[in-house]
């Protein structure tokens, strides 16, 4: 039987494979869509629940979306189905050199990702899976710098917007580093994007939610003249959201997701975009914990401390809904007060509070009003300029050393943070791994971090929540998690 598997910048196509490998292969190839329980095309046994990412066309035979072609060579490995692979890929821009700074050395699990991200069916397809602080930003510009093509780096914020331009810079000062997105159109052979400003330019196709709109003119040539896409924070994918929109518009030979947080298993339910993201990059080609970077004492360990939250104490069996969550977390002045209380305790250290819903972060201020400590409140409103100068007093000498906000829990650099509050609970793995924001080792005076947890007692919902936080910090060997009474409150 002789395979082959044709690779383009979007597609592989398998020829030459018999019924028996087909439906190996499509089994292999697909994944069950989150909610699909509830789906009335799943229960009037229309739908099977899975979305099938190796289909049959007659133009384009058996295919996948190119980053299946791992799963694909592995699958006809297995079976020792003997397979050629054929590349009909193509480059939309030439080489460039440019100068790397020489006193920035990669670390050793870096020159790893760097090398496994280069390797395998498809060199450059993949995603990198590194912890908060690993350096994942200066990994891929070590990447872009050997592949010299030009690139589209996209990223889910304007707070990171500049971060990633700032890396770049260091990383390859002579190199010209264009923006789109916070008022700037700058296209450049490397080029950084926030996807609000990508998806802004995109056409909506019409349907009940939605109404149609055109591309922008200039949208097409921006998704067809880079060779390289890198999608920070990939988790953020969705099935029907901006992501999943540049991930499939985007014509470049490589695509690399990056994140902390992104999970594939074919056995359990994916959001549809996760899966699409897989389909576009591919599988995890690199991954390290953070247990192993603390043992090789690239991060500091860190210490969990989870406090019981026992008032409402009315509220035990009450069911979800959002006026449960406004009495037992948002608007909770017993658990607002302890978190003002247990923040005090920790002053002078740098500590920020993460939660989710502006309401939420006034009840959080005025609790610490309550306490007499100064803070600054960081928002998605808050000008670029204004949360640059917050930080920078929040790391200046002054007794500014309380932040406050919903933009704190992703992507933020502020090496200095040694306490990290996790105002707002729920159960999500992704997020709570996400907050995990003071891990960065400082040269001076940082005391080991610390992160701050609540342990909702007082419903049985919340209860289950807290739980499963308690899980994900539990699962990384190097770190010291325990539940704990708060005194005084």
């Amino acid at each position: 039987m002789a395979v082959t598997l044709t690779i383009s910048n979007r597609l592989v196509r398998v020829d030459g494979v018999d019924l028996k490998t087909l439906r190996a292969l499509d089994a292999a190839c697909s994944y069950r869509v989150a909610g699909y329980f509830f789906s009335p095309a799943y229960k009037s046994r229309r739908w099977d629940g899975k979305e099938h990412l190796f289909k049959f066309t007659q133009k384009r035979g058996y295919h996948a979306p190119s980053g299946m072609a791992e799963d694909i060579a592995r699958l006809l490995k297995k079976r020792r189905v003997k397979y050629t692979v054929k590349f009909h890929t193509n480059f939309h821009s030439k080489r460039k050199r440019f100068t790397w700074d020489k006193s920035i050395v990669l670390r050793d699990y870096q020159r790893e990702a760097v090398h496994a991200l280069l390797s395998g069916v498809v060199p450059g397809r993949g995603v990198l899976k590194m912890p908060i602080r690993s350096g994942k930003t200066k990994t891929i510009a070590k990447l872009l710098h050997i592949i010299g093509r030009s690139a589209l780096f996209v990223v889910p914020s304007r707070w990171l917007l500049h971060q990633t331009i700032a890396t770049l810079r260091e990383c390859m000062p002579d190199a010209p580093i264009g923006q789109i997105g916070d008022g700037v159109y700058d296209v450049q052979h490397l080029t950084v994007a926030t996807i609000q400003s990508l998806a802004q330019m995109a056409p909506v196709r019409k349907t009940r939610k939605k109404t149609g709109r055109e591309a922008h003119p200039e949208y097409a040539q921006l998704m067809s003249q880079f060779d390289v896409g890198v999608f920070d924070e990939a988790h953020h994918v969705r099935g029907d959201g901006d992501w999943y929109r540049v991930f499939v518009d985007l014509d470049a030979r490589i695509k690399i997701g990056m994140s902390a947080t992104i999970f594939f298993d074919n056995t359990k339910e994916q959001e549809s975009g996760i899966i699409w993201l897989r389909g576009a990059c591919g599988g995890i080609r690199y991954e390290v914990s953070a247990s192993r970077l603390i043992q090789a004492g690239y991060l500091l360990p860190q210490r969990v401390k989870m406090f019981r939250v026992h008032e409402p104490d009315r509220l035990r069996d009450a069911r979800y809904s959002a006026t449960l969550k406004k009495q037992c977390i948002t608007e909770n002045k017993h658990r607002n007060a302890m978190i003002a209380r247990i923040v005090a305790d920790y002053a002078p250290r740098k500590t920020i509070i993460i939660a989710r819903e502006l309401a939420h972060i006034r009840a959080i201020g005025e609790a610490l009003d309550d306490e007499g400590i100064r803070f600054r409140v960081l928002t998605g409103s808050t000008r670029q300029d204004q949360r640059m100068d917050y930080v920078d007093e929040f790391t200046g000498k002054g007794d500014l050393h309380v932040l406050v906000g919903n933009v704190l829990g992703e992507g933020v650099d502020i090496p200095d943070v040694e306490i990290v509050v996790n105002a707002e609970g729920g159960k999500d793995e992704k997020q709570t791994w996400q907050r995990q924001r003071n891990l960065t080792i400082v040269e001076g005076s940082k005391k080991a971090p610390e992160l701050v947890d609540f342990y909702d007692c007082m419903s049985r919902v919340f209860e289950k929540h807290s739980r499963a936080r308690l899980k994900v910090y539990k699962s990384e060997p190097e770190f010291k998690a325990e539940v704990l009474e708060c005194d005084g409150v």
